[in-house]
């Protein structure tokens, strides 16, 4: 079937040639003249060129290599079966060095998806390097765009884990990996990060720097990020308390700045609750955790207080 496909669409007449039509190839050329693709008898007899008639030779890539691999009864009309090298695409792609792994043996069910895999742990590997000189050219920028880019991967390979079987289990170690990965540099990251925009919105709030249409919700979306990024490091309670004072400080300038323009109540999803109960969420979330740490604290620190008293 494949070789008829490639001879028609390498035929250079306009139509099929078939054995028993006469055909469109003896029309003819001149416009007043043409009664249509009918053959006439006046036509008569024209021989056709030698390429036409010439039997069509198999190219060397369909034939088999050996005669012996050819099943029985098959011509020269037979494709040649796939290379194994297709068939274990997948498995190549699953390791780094496209050889042959552990993991390749229950191969996941897409290769999309260990395509998706390999393009998040590259561009881990890629930030991590990043962040060790943030003071290259153009660094800040690219820091930015990968972080953007691993997040959403991470949310697509973080929902192939829920699929049963071997290709969950596949897809639950390389998450595993690339976590190993962020986590190395995943909360300089949230450190650094959320103190520029806390800084940022800040002087908004304040009146330093003029606010402008949008910075509402330009601050709200650059706290989600950072959210997604808590989440995936266990949530609020995994942080620190200089870490919660600044998540609290950015949610109630997102608050703040909402009074001034109604960016968020305006940009509403459909299927959810306006941004801007969000926001006021998120804040309440930050600050129940904040007085449960602080109450925690207090009360370690009162204890410790009582086993140093002397006793009487």
């Amino acid at each position: 079937m494949l070789k008829a496909v490639s001879a028609l669409l390498t035929d250079s007449r306009e139509f099929i040639n078939c054995g028993g039509y006469a055909g469109p190839d003896r029309r003819r050329n001149d416009l007043p003249n043409y009664q249509g693709p009918r053959r006439r008898a006046t036509d008569g007899t024209a021989p056709r060129p030698a390429a036409e008639t010439a039997p069509q030779k198999p190219s060397a890539a369909a034939r088999p290599e050996n005669a012996a691999e050819a099943p029985s009864g098959a011509t020269a009309e037979t494709p040649s079966r796939p290379s194994p090298k297709a068939t274990a695409g997948i498995g190549m792609a699953a390791t780094s060095g496209g050889g042959r792994g552990p993991d390749i043996e229950h191969l996941p069910p897409s290769n999309r998806r260990v395509q998706v895999v390999q393009e998040a742990l590259r561009i881990s590997q890629e930030l991590q390097a990043l962040l060790h000189d943030p003071a290259a050219e153009n660094a800040k920028a690219k820091i930015s765009d990968h972080f953007n880019r691993l997040m959403n991967l991470m949310g697509l390979v973080h929902g192939y884990c829920r699929e049963e079987g071997e290709a969950g289990s596949f897809f639950k170690k390389k998450y595993a990996e690339i976590m190993a990965t962020v986590s190395k540099f995943s909360l300089g990251i949230l450190a650094s990060g959320l103190e520029r925009t806390v800084q940022e919105s800040s002087r908004i709030v304040d009146g330093t720097t003029p606010a402008a249409l949008g910075s509402s919700s330009k601050i709200f979306y650059k706290m989600s990020e950072f959210d997604t990024l808590i989440t995936m490091l266990g949530g609020y309670p995994s942080l620190s308390l200089d870490l919660l004072e600044m998540i609290k400080t950015g949610w109630q300038n997102v608050l703040s700045l909402t009074a001034r323009d109604n960016t968020l109540s305006e940009l509403e999803k459909d299927d959810a609750a306006p941004l801007k109960l969000v926001a006021a969420k998120r804040l309440n979330d930050a600050d129940l955790i904040l007085q449960e740490r602080r109450a925690a604290d207090s009360q370690e620190a009162a204890f410790q207080r009582l086993n140093r008293s002397p006793t009487v």
